[in-house]
């Protein structure tokens, strides 16, 4: 099932298709948790009723009883069944309704009733498939769609009994389509059961969503905390210098001073820069020439390299006599692109990297991304955490 075009014109159509998906998504989650639209601001002031909704999201946040840091944390930390899975989930019941006009309805209207089980109508299908598999992540208890009735008391009722998947509900679909975020799942997992879903989603825009864009989303979370090494594709700006050897591949030593004069030990040395990616204040403001490659600290470890100061003596011959202000990622050991992670501004850049190899977001979905989620953890440990 899962399949792609080496084309560019199609990946290309499929790369827009499904950051479409996600946009509309990251906006629809902004209206959940109540960002007034300032950009129409006239209009809000001429109608006070718009500026503000009716707060679902954190009446529900705001129930007792209270989770602690630890746990917030460890569900947080966990991308296979924590804040990202949930964030997935919800990602993917959104896509499943038909008729989108249906759930922003839904989400819109007045208060059902009184009680916070009917406020919260058509909000806490979202904020459900957010917290499933919390007990899961931050007790490691079982069962733990019971026991989080203990700990989220106004989630949908099927929540509380999705491990089992007799009633095909929103989420258990969802919660479904997420289980091909394992390689091996096509082996036990029975596909008629997702068929559905997948062909609702469009199958290609999936299984590209799988390949290219999943992973880069499921690396921001999981090294959130992390240094991220990465350069814009220079091909462009230093094509005419003589005195620099254009690489064709990119991005392992695509920056390489390895055929220059000094070679310090046979060793390559890539530019970067380095920056925490996982912060609003992250600006792509370096991409400037096309294509970016990022990569976390962690992973060039990983692979037995470092980010280092270029050695003061590799200039010495050069007619540039200048040290670099930026690091350096020594290679020792090549990095498979697979581990990279690229942005882009306009989608015609994709061209210059392997492109049906590798993970690939633009800059501003990615931005966007980064938004929402941050805004999304930050009134959980408001509201929610001791």
């Amino acid at each position: 099932m899962l399949h792609f075009s080496e084309s560019f014109e199609d990946f290309a159509t499929l790369q827009k298709s499904v950051e479409l998906k996600l946009l509309n998504f990251f906006d629809f989650f902004w209206h959940i948790i109540e960002k007034p639209s300032w950009k129409n601001s006239e209009n809000l002031i001429k109608d006070s009723k718009r500026v503000h909704t009716r707060g679902a999201f954190i009446t529900l946040l705001n129930q007792n009883p209270k989770i602690s840091k630890e746990n917030f944390d460890a569900w947080n930390k966990d991308v296979e069944h924590g804040f990202f899975h949930g964030f997935i989930t919800s990602f993917y019941a959104y896509s499943l309704y038909k008729n989108k006009q249906e759930i922003h309805d839904l989400v819109d209207s007045p208060a059902l009733g009184k009680s916070n089980k009917d406020f919260s109508k058509g909000v806490d299908i979202f904020y459900s498939c957010l917290f499933h598999d919390f007990v899961k992540s931050a007790f490691e208890k079982e069962p733990h769609d019971e026991l989080l009735k203990d700990y989220f008391p106004l989630c949908t009722d099927d929540t509380y009994f999705h491990s089992n998947g007799e009633k095909e509900t929103i989420l258990v679909l969802s919660d479904r389509l997420e289980l091909t975020r394992y390689k091996d799942y096509e082996n036990w997992v029975d596909c008629s059961k997702i068929s559905n879903q997948i062909e609702v989603f469009g199958e290609k825009e999936f299984c590209h969503f799988l390949n290219h864009i999943r992973p880069f989303l499921e690396n921001i979370i999981n090294f959130q905390d992390d240094v991220w090494a990465f350069h814009s594709d220079e091909s462009k700006k230093w094509l005419n210098l003589n005195s620099y050897q254009h690489k064709s591949f990119f991005p392992e030593v695509h920056w390489s001073i390895e055929n220059l004069n000094k070679n310090i030990d046979e060793k390559k040395y890539v530019c970067c820069f380095s920056k925490y990616i996982n912060q609003t204040k992250y600006g792509l403001s370096e991409i400037e020439y096309g294509i970016t490659g990022l990569i976390p600290k962690t992973k060039i470890k990983n692979y037995g390299n470092e980010i280092c100061a270029l050695p003061l003596e590799i200039f010495a011959d050069l007619s540039v006599n200048t040290q670099r202000d930026h690091p350096f990622i020594l290679i020792e050991n090549k990095i498979p692109i697979k581990e990279w992670n690229f942005v882009y501004n306009e989608v015609k850049e994709i061209k210059d990297i392997a492109f049906y190899k590798c993970n690939i977001l633009s800059a501003k979905t990615l931005m966007e991304f980064i938004k929402i989620t941050n805004m999304i953890k930050e009134l959980i440990h408001s509201l929610k955490v001791n």
